[in-house]
């Protein structure tokens, strides 16, 4: 997703802003009061139809224009009590009547308002056109406010919603906000054991390549008979010697195992050491042993195979620590993630609880762990005063630090931190 235009008209009865967002990274300046954080609040909600915020914030008429692979365009008019809802010029028939001053008082002392306000949008969910169901159900930007919690819907599907929707608005209203920290470990431990799961699920198809190749029928074929592919193929296999004997001892292969590795390589060595002085023999040797070299060979491809799938859901693990301690080593401080996927900072040998970092290296940890391991990876992330408790030094860090990573992530930052702007000015856009 990628959100080009967001314009908003009589926001708090008087205010109209008309906003265009890079593909990369936007940063909305402006004095306090020029309406930076209810622009972006209103921009979330609108995509996320937070009725709270929609019915909190006073406006006439909303319109965002996006991309999610083709362009859409969203309008929201507020007249009177109702919320209406228009997509790419088709006007949704359902309008959301939202309860008046009194009504929405009485259920505020209550406490009951955030769930009345999930029931009407569960409802709305329900009646709206398969088009608008659809358009809803695409990933939502993610928002990072002050308190630096994630909003109630940015991690839920539409159809998720109205799957559920007995057990939310019946049981608890809607979802409870998550604290960033909490989030951050959540984050990266289901990262983590999706990297575990690929492993565990390569283990069982090395032994089916195992398997399968003790049974494999191989046909004669003069090919066979040496020349220079065969040369090269017995090179290769043995440059990765040590590969095959750490794979047999992975597998539990003790000094038996390990003796046969031995010999059968110093045979292989022989082979090609007299390949220019006895071409018949080493063509019969090479020709009793094609078998198990093609056995070996294609346990090798499956070797590659599970290499580079493992480094590609690992790769971004490795990425946000290496980042992170970027920033954390100036503290003389180190990030590691364990053997179960925990986030372990450490002074000096000393193992420091999350909850017991500074408020800086909080925030670091959870605008970083959010970019990369979020469900908007490659979406879009709104965040209010990134500068919040960060050094200047980490300040400028901070944007290099988050597009450097293989994320494709848009970002819409509100800031008063030149420091954070760099020599991105032309990335600014002025609010008010």
């Amino acid at each position: 997703m990628r959100i080009i235009n967001f314009s908003v008209q009589g926001m708090h009865g008087h205010q109209n802003i008309s906003l265009n967002f890079n593909p990369d990274i936007t940063f909305l300046v402006g004095a306090n009061g020029s309406g930076k954080t209810s622009a972006l609040r209103l921009l979330q909600a609108a995509l996320a139809i937070d009725l709270l915020v929609l019915s909190s914030i006073r406006f006439s008429r909303i319109e965002i224009t996006l991309d999610q692979m083709v362009r859409h365009n969203l309008i929201i008019y507020h007249d009177g009590p109702f919320l209406s809802f228009e997509l790419d010029g088709a006007k949704a028939e359902t309008k959301i009547s939202l309860p008046a001053d009194d009504e929405r008082s009485v259920y505020q002392s209550t406490g009951r308002l955030s769930q009345y306000m999930e029931e009407l949008r569960i409802r709305f969910l329900k009646e709206s056109s398969p088009r608008f169901r659809e358009f809803s159900n695409q990933v939502r930007p993610l928002f990072l406010g002050l308190e630096r919690r994630t909003g109630r819907y940015d991690d839920e599907g539409i159809d998720d919603e109205l799957m559920f929707r007995t057990k939310r608005v019946i049981g608890r209203g809607t979802r409870d906000v998550v604290e960033g920290i909490d989030n951050c470990q959540m984050l990266i431990e289901r990262a983590y054991r999706k990297f575990r799961r690929t492993n565990d699920l390569n283990s069982s198809r090395l032994i089916n390549v195992i398997v399968e190749s003790l049974f494999d029928y191989i046909e004669f074929d003069h090919s066979m008979m040496g020349g220079v592919s065969e040369q090269q193929e017995l090179q290769i296999l043995v440059q990765r010697r040590k590969e095959i004997e750490r794979f047999s001892s992975d597998l539990g292969g003790g000094d038996r195992a390990n003796n046969q590795i031995s010999n059968f390589f110093s045979r292989i060595s022989d082979i090609l050491e007299k390949n220019s002085r006895a071409e018949n023999a080493v063509n019969i040797e090479l020709l009793l042993n094609k078998a198990q070299i093609q056995r070996i060979m294609k346990i090798l491809a499956e070797m590659d195979r599970q290499k580079k799938q493992s480094e590609k859901y690992y790769a971004p693990i490795k990425e946000i620590t290496d980042t992170l301690n970027e920033f954390f080593n100036q503290s003389r401080k180190t990030v590691e993630v364990d053997s179960v996927g925990k986030i372990k900072v450490s002074h000096r040998g000393a193992q420091i609880p999350l909850e017991h970092l500074s408020s800086g290296e909080k925030q670091l940890l959870i605008l970083l762990t959010h970019a990369h391991f979020s469900p908007n990876r490659g979406g879009v992330f709104i965040v209010d005063e990134p500068e919040l408790s960060l050094h200047m030094m980490w300040q400028e860090m901070l944007v290099d630090g988050l597009l450097s990573s293989k994320t494709n992530n848009q970002f819409i930052f509100a800031t008063h931190s030149p420091e954070i702007v760099g020599f991105r000015k032309a990335n600014c856009v002025q609010v008010g």
